[in-house]
């Protein structure tokens, strides 16, 4: 974590790595494939896909698992230009 100066008497904490969730999907015809989205709880991840399969009733999904993963979050000081 990267501790910001202090403001105001209150220290801002900005976390470096961050734990998110994405879904992983088997496909019979293609084989395991990912989406792209990242997601806060395991929970939205398992919500978000479920309601995209009810859209779709015909897919060829057989099954799916949520992965957690490690992200870094870039942090980029503001110029003081």
């Amino acid at each position: 974590m990267e501790q910001l100066e202090t403001t105001k008497g209150k220290s801002v904490v900005i976390p470096r790595i961050v734990n998110r969730f994405i879904v992983m999907y088997y496909d019979k015809f293609i084989g395991w494939k990912c989406e792209y989205q990242v997601f806060a709880t395991p929970e939205s991840a398992t919500q978000d896909f479920i309601q995209r399969q009810e859209q779709y009733p015909n897919s060829n999904i057989l099954y799916y698992k949520i992965v957690e993963v490690e992200l870094e979050i870039p942090f980029v000081p503001q110029s003081s230009e």
